[in-house]
């Protein structure tokens, strides 16, 4: 497939969402092959977005702080980012504005989209609902909307749909940069 597109699409959140996992299902690759992620890591993949055949780099992060100086050449020329927390994980939940501060600090209007993994584990021990996570994207104060999806990297639940959409946002957000001023 000739990709004319290129998006840059990363994720962040906490170490153990679930990121990397995403990112191998979306990939084709099976759940659990990955290993921890140690900095950064990437791979692509060819998808048709809008009629445009799109190549997504998708950046993966390991979400630890002791990799924060990494951070901030990883956000250049980004297009989308899935900000992914854990429905399992309260502090993961919590520190979702932690991420959006830096996301908010290292770039300019860059869509995000609220990603709430590992929704195949036992309902009573979700600790966040699907309320609660519409709710803190309803508060942002953002130029746009924040998607939220809840995902299974276990069962391949929303993986992807949710990068389709992220190609979607990216591919607006790219023309948008694109454009000169008036």
């Amino acid at each position: 497939m000739d990709t004319s597109i290129v998006l840059k699409i990363i994720s962040v959140g906490n170490s153990g969402v679930g990121k990397s996992s995403i990112g191998d299902v979306f990939n084709s690759r099976e759940f659990g092959s990955v290993c921890m992620t140690i900095g950064i890591d990437f791979f692509t993949k060819c998808i048709v977005v809008e009629n445009n055949h799109t190549k997504l780099q998708v950046w993966d992060s390991a979400g630890q702080e002791r990799f924060g100086t990494i951070y901030s050449t990883y956000y250049i020329g980004a297009n989308c980012c899935l900000l992914c927390f854990s429905v399992d994980d309260e502090q993961s939940f919590s520190d979702l504005d932690k991420w959006k501060r830096e996301i908010e600090q290292k770039t300019t209007d860059l869509p995000i989209i609220l990603v709430g993994n590992k929704i195949d584990i036992l309902q009573e021990k979700h600790l966040i609902t699907k309320d609660m996570a519409e709710e803190w994207c309803k508060k942002q104060n953002t130029k746009f909307q924040i998607p939220y999806f809840e995902t299974s990297a276990k069962n391949s639940t929303n993986i992807n749909q949710v990068f389709y959409e992220a190609g979607t946002l990216g591919l607006h957000h790219k023309m948008k940069s694109n454009k000169p001023n008036k």
